[in-house]
């Protein structure tokens, strides 16, 4: 689909990268604008090029998004290019140009949506009812098969405190017992978890030991035929300000 620029705006591609992460949050004009005590409007004035942000809200914007602040900062501030393109994938992934930067719509697993998570062979049975995120592609990363997850009740603090997301690839269960010790997002037992696995012991014990990074979060042992889904957690995205 072609998009054209409205209003002959310069700031369109900004409105874009705007509706695009709004979107992608699930939230809605009157609720954004809600947080920024302004009318749907407004927000919808944002997105359409007709005015923009003070350069106080865009720290609100990116947190409300959950993007880098610079990311916002480059996209308001850079020059448009001449055209917009927006396609989808089979794999529907959507991918934006915005200031030399481009965008990836990935699955989302927040707190409130871990008992939406479902079982199924392959990481496309599981992504099926989840929402959908945007954030920046890296160069030279692969993100097939990957997914955001927000930390939440895991016990992974300091490292992951509540609220952290962080992007993690799904592992083939022939991989299972040969996973390297790390932090994994696993599905089991209609439990969802981030845990880091110190050593693997699926092949000596037939079991996973999940260890928290806070000591009072204790080790959740969860034998093999258990385990439905494994994602080792490969960076943060998103880390609240502390």
């Amino acid at each position: 689909m072609q998009l054209k620029r409205e209003n002959n705006s310069p700031e369109y591609p900004f409105g874009t990268l705007l509706r695009t992460l709004r979107k992608a949050n699930g939230l809605t004009l009157k609720q954004v604008g809600a947080h920024f005590n302004v009318q749907h409007q407004a927000v919808q004035k944002w997105e359409t090029g007709i005015s923009k942000p003070k350069s106080q809200d865009l720290a609100k914007l990116a947190q409300l998004y959950k993007v880098p602040v610079q990311q916002l900062t480059d996209a308001m501030e850079g020059n448009a290019p001449d055209q917009e393109q927006l396609g989808e994938s089979n794999a529907q992934l959507v991918v934006h140009t915005v200031t030399n930067n481009k965008l990836i719509d990935l699955p989302y697993v927040p707190a409130q949506d871990r008992s939406r998570f479902s079982v199924g062979e392959g990481p496309s049975s599981a992504f099926g009812l989840l929402q959908r995120m945007t954030i920046i592609q890296q160069p030279g990363e692969t993100y097939e098969n990957n997914l955001l997850v927000e930390i939440h009740n895991d016990s992974m603090e300091p490292y992951y405190p509540n609220g952290t997301i962080v992007l993690a690839e799904w592992e083939q269960p022939s991989q299972w017992p040969y996973m390297p010790s790390g932090v994994y997002a696993i599905f089991y037992n209609n439990y969802f978890i981030v845990r880091r696995i110190v050593s693997n012991d699926l092949l000596q014990h037939q079991q996973l030991a999940l260890h928290a990074d806070n000591p009072t979060g204790g080790i959740i042992n969860v034998p093999a035929d258990q385990i439905h889904h494994v994602f080792r957690v490969k960076h943060i995205v998103y880390a609240p300000a502390r």
